[in-house]
């Protein structure tokens, strides 16, 4: 699949125009992107505290469509989950500070520990986003049958969660389940009050109990912010 740097462009302009209204975010202005000049090796990764969306070419060539949009889903979701809750990126902020300033091990490990929370409900949410977007390109079952994929994945690969060397996995795992967990089970219904959750605690419960009435519940008991 060949493909110009125009084309990552409006592939990222039509999930923005789709998924801006799930967010409830259509003032928000459509995300800066920058192609190839990212330092992650990952086709495609948002920036919070620069607030740029970085692309990478090769990277993104390699993936078929369904791996492309998913993964241009994810990213536009992250970027739109932090113009609709300023409060992730001074917490973001917060931790970085804390974990600099801590002087025991103990204070270095609990911040630690709620940077992992607090990670992994950004990736249910990016992951959350991605799946509805991914419906809107391929279709219910299609999108079904990857978050599924996601799911089992997760699932088999138990290790991922306990392995302290695969501390990319732990970041992520938890999100990535509860994602593609609320995808399947509710369609889009959570996505705008999942987005505006802005407690470290509401994010402890949903993340380490990550089962699906905890989240069915906090969410219909959550006033819905505009």
């Amino acid at each position: 699949m060949g493909m110009a740097r125009y084309d990552l462009g409006f592939f990222v302009k039509q999930s923005f125009d789709f998924l801006k209204t799930k967010f409830g975010a259509d003032g928000v202005p459509q995300p800066s992107i920058v192609i190839d000049q990212s330092v992650h090796p990952t086709p495609a990764t948002y920036n919070a505290s620069r607030n740029l969306l970085f692309l990478q070419t090769k990277d993104m060539e390699k993936l078929d469509s369904i791996g492309l949009h998913y993964v241009i889903g994810e990213e536009v979701s992250h970027y739109l989950h932090y113009q609709v809750n300023p409060w992730l990126l001074k917490t973001n902020q917060a931790f970085g500070d804390k974990a600099n300033s801590a002087k025991e091990e103990k204070d270095r490990e609990n911040v630690t520990l709620d940077y992992i929370v607090f990670y992994n409900f950004i990736e249910f949410v990016g992951s959350y986003g991605a799946l509805l977007y991914l419906e809107k390109y391929a279709g219910r079952k299609k999108a079904s049958e990857f978050g599924h994929d996601i799911i089992t994945n997760l699932i088999d690969d138990k290790k991922s969660f306990t392995d302290k060397e695969s501390c990319d996995l732990a970041k992520h795992g938890v999100g990535y389940l509860l994602g593609a967990g609320a995808y399947c089970e509710f369609g889009g219904s959570y996505l705008m009050a999942a987005a505006r959750i802005n407690s470290l605690e509401q994010i402890k419960s949903l993340i380490m109990q990550p089962r699906l009435d905890n989240l069915k519940n906090l969410l219909e008991t959550r006033p819905h912010e505009s």
